[in-house]
C-alpha cells in the first residue's frame, strides 16, 4: 500500500523540516518543494493531492 502523501510549503524551512519529519515518522510520504513547478509536478505524474492553506 502506497504511503499518504503531503506536500509542505512554508516560508520558515525550519518548521517545515520539523512538520516533515514529524509527519514521515508516522507513516507520510512527505516532500518539501521550493518552487511552485515542483509543488504541481506529482500532478503530471498523477499523484493526488490535497491542498490547504494556513497563514
Amino acid at each position: 500500500m502506497k504511503k499518504p502523501f503531503i506536500s509542505i510549503v512554508d516560508d520558515d524551512s525550519g518548521f517545515a523540516n520539523c512538520l516533515r519529519t514529524f509527519l514521515s515518522l508516522r507513516g507520510y510520504d512527505t516532500r518539501s518543494p521550493s518552487r511552485g513547478d515542483e509543488l504541481i509536478a506529482p500532478l503530471t505524474q498523477g499523484i493526488r493531492q490535497t491542498w490547504s492553506c494556513s497563514m
